[in-house]
């Protein structure tokens, strides 16, 4: 089985994710994004499998070679048109409690 490179945006609900996928034989390389340097710093201590830490989604996109893109940010921040721009499947989830998407619109943008 090939072993995929896998980015997770979003640390706050991102960092269950993250402890998903460190230990998965599936994943070769695992880097993260989210724009607070302490949330980077501390899922990097607690899971040291985590190849590197961004605070950029584009500069982790520009660097990475990564396979897929888990986009793990509040709903309204969810743009998995960023990933899919550069060639990158993305998946962004929602909650099951709430309707897919912020509003009408983005779930159409969605």
């Amino acid at each position: 089985m090939k072993e995929l490179k896998l980015g997770v945006v979003g640390l706050g609900l991102g960092r269950h994710f993250v402890g998903a996928c460190v230990g998965a034989d599936s994943v070769g390389r695992l880097v993260v994004g989210d724009p607070d340097p302490e949330r980077r710093d501390s899922v990097r201590k607690e899971f040291p499998g985590v190849a590197r830490g961004y605070g950029e989604i584009e500069q982790m996109l520009a660097e990475e070679k990564l396979d897929a893109v888990c986009i793990v940010t509040p709903d309204h921040l969810h743009r998995p048109d960023r990933a899919a721009g550069v060639g990158r499947r993305a998946l962004a989830g929602e909650c099951r409690e709430r309707e897919y998407g912020a509003n009408p619109s983005s779930r159409e943008r969605l």
